[in-house]
Order: structure tokens, then C-alpha cells, then sequence
């Protein structure tokens, strides 16, 4: 039964999370490249390490965070 979770959770969920991750890396990396704000570009540098361990959880909270900037 545990095998067969871990089978549907790579299938469905892990990609998705993948998805979301890029979108907000592409934001971020974006923003670093057009601002001049020393302050912007050590947020966003900030935010794109925690997204590359973020499971579901964090992304969510991360998500939100960025888009209210």
C-alpha cells in the first residue's frame, strides 16, 4: 500500500510541485536581473535556495509571500 502512495505521489503531486517551483524561480530570477535594488536581489536570492528543498507546505506559504510583493 505504501509503495503504491509513493507511486501515485510521484506521478501526480511531485511534478505539479516541480511546475510551481519553476514558475516562481522564472518570477524571481526575473525581478533580479531588472531591478537595481541591492535589497530586491538579495531577497529574491533568498527565496530561490529555500524553493529548492520546499515541499508542498512551504511552496505554499512562498507562493503567497511573492505574490504579495
Amino acid at each position: 500500500m505504501k509503495k503504491l502512495l509513493n507511486a501515485i505521489l510521484n506521478l501526480f503531486i511531485k511534478p505539479k510541485l516541480e511546475e510551481r517551483k519553476q514558475a516562481l524561480r522564472e518570477k524571481l530570477e526575473k525581478e533580479i536581473t531588472e531591478t537595481d535594488s541591492e535589497w530586491v536581489k538579495i531577497r529574491n536570492q533568498v527565496y530561490l535556495e529555500l524553493l529548492d528543498s520546499a515541499d508542498g507546505k512551504l511552496m505554499d506559504i512562498l507562493e503567497k509571500k511573492i505574490n504579495s510583493i
